[in-house]
């Protein structure tokens, strides 16, 4: 009797584990739609304010696939000069990216700036990469800090 017992007691408890591996848990990519910190490129720019100056990352294609060639675009709210970049992984390290950003030749006031960007593929589902955007205003050199997933599949 006390066998059965254990067996049926094991049984509840292996059940219980199969109810909750079901299709009801949270998904990486639901915990990363919930995370407003990082840009949503298919939702728009990725906008911020940098000591009164707006600044806005674009990213084509959206979905920011790795491997692949990747057009950026950076418009200010104002006249900036010297936009670079460096990106890198924000949780591992994938070694440092840097590179600069050029005045759009259709844009002679100095706001939109354009350039390009391939990282590699990580082995996980779930990268996040980090910009960290370099730029000079009349008050000095400021910075702004753009995270975002690769390989996104929202």
């Amino acid at each position: 009797m006390t066998q059965m017992r254990c067996i049926t007691l094991f049984l509840l408890v292996f059940s219980a584990f199969l109810t909750a591996c079901g299709d009801s848990s949270p998904s990486a990519d639901e915990n990363f739609v919930q995370d407003p910190s990082l840009c949503q490129f298919q939702q728009g720019a990725c906008k911020q304010l940098v000591d009164g100056v707006g600044v806005s990352l674009t990213l084509y294609p959206e979905h920011a696939p790795s491997e692949e060639n990747l057009q950026l675009a950076v418009n200010f709210d104002q006249t900036v000069n010297n936009v670079s970049y460096v990106v890198e992984g924000r949780d591992m390290f994938m070694g440092v990216i840097p590179g600069k950003l050029a005045a759009s030749p259709v844009n002679n006031a100095q706001q939109l700036f354009e350039g390009n960007l391939i990282y590699g593929s990580c082995s996980s589902d779930y990268m996040i990469w980090r910009m960290t955007l370099n730029f000079e205003t009349e008050n000095g050199v400021q910075t702004a800090v753009f995270d975002f997933r690769a390989d996104n599949p929202i």
